[in-house]
């Protein structure tokens, strides 16, 4: 059965996991590696959640080391990025 896809609307919330080596950054500067926020290399894409449709708990579940930045949707339009929900 498909998956419906919704629209994301510019005061959503997303949530994006943030990996120990983008921590490791920021406590040396005080400030997240803007590579928290780029896609890998070869890709066009980051990965994140939309808060309404997961916990924060179930967002960071598989991830125990990782830390999360919260989004607002228009902040990441704003910097002249699609937001779209693809879900898998």
């Amino acid at each position: 059965m498909p998956v419906e896809r919704i629209q994301i609307v510019d005061n959503d919330e997303l949530y994006r996991r943030i990996s120990p080596k983008w921590r490791e950054h920021y406590k040396q500067t005080g400030r997240i590696s803007s590579a928290a926020f780029l896609p890998p290399k070869f890709e066009t894409t980051i990965s994140v959640d939309v808060a309404r449709l997961i916990t924060i708990e179930k967002c960071l579940e598989n991830y125990l080391d990782n830390g999360l930045s919260i989004l607002p949707a228009e902040s990441v339009r704003i910097a002249g990025l699609d937001v779209n929900h693809t879900p898998n």
